[in-house]
């Protein structure tokens, strides 16, 4: 026990005390320290509550290392198990990192609010989970903040996710996650205590009198940086989707894998594309039986537990009755609902024969096409007359607000920017 002034004490642990011999208690703390005697101590931690405090007496490079060791983790990609579970954390054993509690809250296991549901239940005790990237670190409590969210360990495995405030310049756009909303800006956190803040007028490209109404805390974003006060190390920022759009696939790539690592709180696939799905091409053709016709589309069943919906659009002026044997196109999969969209449009199904030979989109080219399907997310589109099909974003990282039947309709003619091509089989799922 060491006392200071006013009556406060600390305890010192065995191996806290620097010497060796009495951590493994070949020597006991009464051969090395007599009462009275003045020390210099480190703080290790401190809880007014409880009125007590850590110490050590251990004042060696090895120990200050050990003593930052949270702090040195900041950035980094770390895997471990979860050891228990509440209403708004996860709280994990990290590997190779004994005696440093892993937190994981609830609103950064995903970019996307409405995967969070699904997601969290496969989080069980005893799951093993990787790729989490450090966000903050205390020493004093032994305990790293992670974050699941794509957006942000993508960022950081390429290294383009700055660390402090001198890796920052002003133009650059980086994402980060919504700390706080009010009424005259929104908050922007990213690694560690660097943040931002978009004042009103730069929250969105229109006029905004409500910021809650464009952003949420917790929400993954991207800031682009206006200007930098080096004296007071703090941030303007934007958030217009003018200033910040992502110009990529991360955001629907994103969803996407959230979508499949959801699916296996549901009993569907996780993560992997295969099991029941392993016989589905979107894109390929698909036989299977009409099981139920109803207003609204037909329901097909594809075998191997798998049910196909055709929608009221993509069997039009095509009479299909119960037990008949259908030949469909392969649109999209929704592992969650475990419903496979196809069409019976025989321009989909049965290729023309003035259809061009079998081409692979060019990345970076502009290819008009045809809009298939809406989906909140997404948009299914066909490309080359219906050889290919391919996935449009409805939304973004700092554009979720609006309706994407707004922005597209079935039939509609638009034209898209290829930023991903299919791998070897025309309209495999590569093409997400």
């Amino acid at each position: 026990i060491v006392a200071f002034f006013n009556d406060v004490h600390g305890l010192v642990p065995r191996d806290k005390l620097g010497i060796p011999r009495l951590a493994t208690g070949e020597l006991h703390p009464e051969e090395c320290f007599r009462i009275g005697q003045t020390v210099k101590a480190k703080v290790l931690s401190c809880s007014p509550k409880q009125q007590k405090m850590l110490l050590s007496l251990d004042l060696s490079a090895a120990a200050e290392k050990e003593r930052h060791v949270c702090r040195e983790l900041v950035g980094t990609l770390v895997a471990g198990v979860v050891e228990r579970t509440s209403q708004n954390e996860i709280h994990l054993r990290l590997d190779g990192l004994d005696g440093i509690d892993g937190l994981l809250q609830i609103e950064h296991t995903t970019d996307h609010s409405g995967l969070r549901a699904d997601l969290v239940k496969t989080f069980c005790i005893g799951q093993r989970v990787d790729r989490m990237l450090v966000l903050q670190a205390s020493d004093a409590k032994r305990q790293v903040v992670l974050t699941k969210k794509n957006s942000l360990v993508w960022a950081a495995a390429s290294g383009n996710l700055p660390r402090d405030f001198g890796n920052v310049s002003n133009g650059d756009v980086i994402p980060g996650y919504v700390s706080r909303v009010t009424n005259f800006g929104v908050f922007v956190n990213f690694l560690s205590s660097l943040s931002g803040l978009a004042m009103r007028g730069n929250v969105a490209d229109e006029f905004v009198t409500d910021p809650s109404k464009h952003f949420q805390p917790g929400q993954s974003v991207r800031a682009r940086v206006l200007h930098l006060d080096p004296d007071t190390q703090k941030m303007q920022l934007s958030l217009k989707q003018s200033d910040c759009q992502s110009g990529d696939i991360s955001f629907l790539r994103s969803y996407f894998t959230d979508v499949w690592a959801a699916a296996g709180s549901l009993g569907g696939v996780v993560e992997t594309r295969g099991g029941m799905y392993a016989s589905i091409v979107i894109g390929g053709i698909a036989d299977g039986v009409v099981e139920d016709s109803k207003y609204g589309g037909i329901v097909v069943d594809l075998g191997d537990d798998l049910t196909g919906f055709v929608k009221t659009e993509h069997c039009q002026d095509i009479e299909c009755e119960v037990g008949q044997t259908v030949r469909a196109r392969v649109l999209d999969v929704d592992p969650r609902k475990a419903i496979v969209d196809l069409s019976l449009l025989p321009s989909l199904v049965v290729p023309s024969k003035k259809t061009l030979p079998l081409q692979k989109p060019v990345v970076g080219s502009l290819i008009r096409g045809t809009v298939q399907l809406v989906k909140p997310t997404y948009a299914v589109v066909t490309l080359n007359e219906g050889q290919n099909v391919c996935f449009v974003n409805c939304q973004d990282y700092n554009s979720r607000m609006g309706d994407s039947k707004s922005l597209y309709t079935h039939g509609a003619t638009v034209t898209v920017r290829v930023v991903r091509a299919a791998s070897k089989k025309r309209g495999t799922s590569d093409n997400r």
